[in-house]
């Protein structure tokens, strides 16, 4: 086999061995994905405040991949801002986390009191 074509062939192998992994990303994993996000978000640490969370969530849809995760992360854009850290630790605990980075950053973003009621 041609140097080239091993290449190939071996870029493919990898290709399908890195799909395989993150397609079997188990709701654990992609939580703590989310919660350690800012420990491993490189451009995100030059960021505060509304930047910092917009790059957070690019950085969080690049990499996650388990569609549980996914859902349990929008339906915290249903709750008030002031809540949602609070929200995330809980289900980063229910997912036998102790600790949750990103949990902590909402809630230095979050404004300390809590938004009036939007209007229906």
């Amino acid at each position: 086999m041609a140097t080239g074509e091993m290449r190939r062939s071996l870029l493919a192998t990898l290709a399908f061995v890195s799909l395989g992994l993150s397609a079997c990303q188990g709701y654990d994993n992609g939580m703590q994905l989310i919660c350690d996000a800012p420990k491993h978000c490189k451009p995100c640490e030059a960021k505060q405040g509304e930047a910092k969370l917009r790059a957070l969530d690019e950085y969080i849809e690049q990499h996650l991949r388990n569609e549980d995760a996914k859902q349990a992360l929008l339906s915290l854009k249903d709750a008030p801002h002031h809540e949602q850290g609070k929200q995330l630790r809980r289900m980063a605990t229910e997912a036998g986390l102790s600790a949750c980075p990103m949990a902590d950053v909402m809630d230095e973003v979050a404004p300390s009191t809590p938004a009036p009621p939007r209007p229906r």
